[in-house]
């Protein structure tokens, strides 16, 4: 009697997620994703690196916009009579008129004026200098009118070129022409000696030809701080070549 064979093959199993194919239909909505996703970095790459070109652009417009801090100049002290170089203003300064060398020009309030043209004084001239109590001041301006005759050796000098003062003899006074300059508007001589007698230098000598004469402007043309003068004076802070150079800046010939 035959046995029933039990060990029959049998058909494989299939595994329902196992080899399922893929429909053609899906594929467009995956690339769709795709697509927008990257559609967003790009357009938040772009914003960001927009907002931050804007961000730039506004701070360096309001740097240029802002406005520059003025600096004002600092005023007088009452407990200060000095006039430096700092707090001196032209504005506030007195005004002479010479009718005899027909010249206006300002000085600071603490100089004084000694006209020797309204005396029998001499020589016939004009003095500027520090107005203090006690002694001559060390630094001065002085006006006077001249001939030619008197300063032709100085007319004749080149510029660049010297000339010894043959007077003085324990000394070497030398004065040399310096290019011109305009004083008041008019072309002026301008000289620089090195030292004169018991004189410190430089001595600037400026020669303003006007009515067929001459005015010369002689100024001792340095300040104390520069020398080892003991003791100093109620000047000794002076800044004489700035404020002679403002001086000369403000003469007007009527």
């Amino acid at each position: 009697m035959e046995t029933e064979n039990t060990n029959q093959p049998q058909a494989p199993i299939q595994n329902p997620g196992q080899n399922q194919p893929i429909h053609s239909e899906d594929q467009p909505g995956q690339a769709k994703k795709i697509v927008s996703i990257l559609a967003i970095v790009i357009a938040l790459f772009v914003f960001g690196i927009g907002g931050y070109l804007l961000g730039t652009n506004r701070n360096q417009t309001n740097i240029q916009q802002s406005p520059t801090s003025s600096i004002s100049t600092p005023q007088p002290s009452s407990s200060n009579n000095v006039v430096s170089t700092v707090n001196s203003t032209i504005a506030d300064w007195k005004i002479y008129t010479s009718d005899e060398l027909k010249l206006l020009f300002k000085y600071p309030q603490n100089f004084r004026v000694s006209d020797f043209y309204k005396s029998n004084a001499y020589p016939k001239s004009i003095t500027l200098d520090f107005n203090q109590t006690e002694g001559a001041s060390a630094r001065w301006l002085r006006i006077e009118k001249i001939d030619a005759k008197d300063i032709q050796y100085l007319l004749n000098l080149q510029i660049g070129k010297s000339y010894k003062d043959p007077t003085i003899t324990e000394i070497d006074v030398l004065t040399t022409r310096l290019p011109n300059q305009k004083i008041a508007g008019i072309d002026s001589y301008i000289f620089e000696t090195n030292q004169g007698w018991e004189i410190p230098g430089p001595i600037k000598k400026i020669l303003i030809p006007r009515d067929n004469s001459f005015y010369s402007v002689t100024i001792t043309y340095s300040n104390l701080s520069n020398y080892n003068l003991i003791p100093l004076g109620p000047d000794k802070d002076v800044d004489y070549v700035k404020i002679f150079d403002q001086v000369l800046s403000t003469f007007q010939f009527n």
